[in-house]
């Protein structure tokens, strides 16, 4: 991946941020501070209309002057069987352990910790997530990773691309990008998208000289996608928010080989929060997950966030979450604190 080509946002949390989905492992199902930020409009904000795929909500004068917006394409935070959560994508950390001396007259050296949940440095690169904010002023920003990103947590990946019959390992997903247009006093949008790799794509598995088809979309399961995206959007008089999936579908349980036992499709323009539920029997004993698409929240700092894909995997043996394509619009804030 080009690293070079990724922004950290406005901020050092604004560092990037990724979920994985296991080479065959499920995330945990806790419910998380919402990845973007949480929420949405201002306070005292009371719905007015629920429309296919898109939640209206009317505006506050205070926003007039304030508005804002934020995107990320993905995070993930997940613990396998028992061990520490680690994190990928928006707000990750490399393990990065310079030396520090505790003195020449004692004649050692004491290494620090290394940052929780930190990602391996031969990592970092393909585990990075676009994110973007408003510029000061106004006006639009757009960052793009034309490679795409794959989120591994010790041996499975969690977030990645759709898998070909030859792939050895799972790849990364398709182009990632998250843009935001911001006119002060008047609207400001965030969006963001995956889509599938041109046709023809390859890439080099870690630790392999051969190069294997790139799919790219969105895997590799439970929760599948040839492209995903998500849109928030504030005026004065409202916000709303939209999410778009093409080729959804959702692997609910699994024989003992980790094939496809029972599957549901994904509308292609979910109605706000549209859940299903299912088991990953192929993970371990009573492993459960849920997906909820166009997953809309209202945060308490007064903003609003679409997630187009948001994955909880619930347990015993692997819990976290994956959140794919966040957009936050509403009033001026920091980007998204997480957990």
């Amino acid at each position: 991946m080009n690293d070079s080509g990724r922004s950290r946002g406005r901020s050092q949390q604004q560092a990037l941020r990724t979920d994985s989905y296991v080479e065959s492992q499920a995330r945990p199902g806790q419910q998380p501070q919402r990845r973007g930020w949480r929420g949405l409009v201002f306070a005292g904000l009371i719905a007015s209309a629920a429309l296919t795929g898109l939640e209206a909500k009317p505006a506050s004068a205070a926003m007039l002057n304030t508005i804002d917006a934020f995107a990320y394409n993905y995070y993930s935070k997940v613990s396998v069987q028992g061990g520490p959560a680690s994190l990928r994508g928006y707000g990750q950390l490399q393990c990065v352990t310079p030396a520090v001396s505790t003195g020449p007259e004692l004649g050692r050296t004491t290494v620090p910790a290394l940052p929780l949940g930190c990602v391996p440095s031969d990592q970092v690169a393909t585990a990075s997530s676009p994110s973007t904010g408003c510029p000061v002023g106004g006006g639009a920003s757009s960052v793009v990773d034309p490679d795409g990103a794959r989120a591994q947590h010790g041996p499975p990946v969690f977030f990645g691309g759709l898998k070909d019959p030859t792939n050895t390992k799972v790849p990364p997903s398709g182009p990632l990008s998250s843009s935001v247009s911001c006119q002060p006093g008047a609207s400001s949008t965030a969006s963001t998208h995956v889509t599938q790799m041109p046709a023809g794509s390859v890439w080099t598995p870690p630790g392999s000289t051969n190069p294997e088809p790139h799919l790219g979309g969105v895997g590799p399961g439970p929760a599948l996608a040839d492209a995903l995206s998500s849109t928030c959007t504030a005026t004065p008089t409202g916000v709303t928010g939209t999410t778009a999936v093409t080729g959804g579908v959702v692997v609910t349980s699994t024989n003992s080989s980790g094939d496809p036992a029972t599957t549901v499709t994904v509308p292609a323009n979910p109605l706000p929060n549209h859940t299903v539920t299912g088991t990953a029997n192929h993970y371990g004993p009573n492993e459960t997950f849920k997906v909820v698409y166009n997953e809309q929240t209202t945060n308490a700092d007064g903003s609003f966030t679409v997630i187009a894909q948001h994955l909880y995997l619930l347990g015993p043996g692997h819990v976290g979450e994956v959140v794919v394509g966040a957009s936050t619009c509403g009033p001026r804030q920091l980007p998204p604190t997480l957990d």
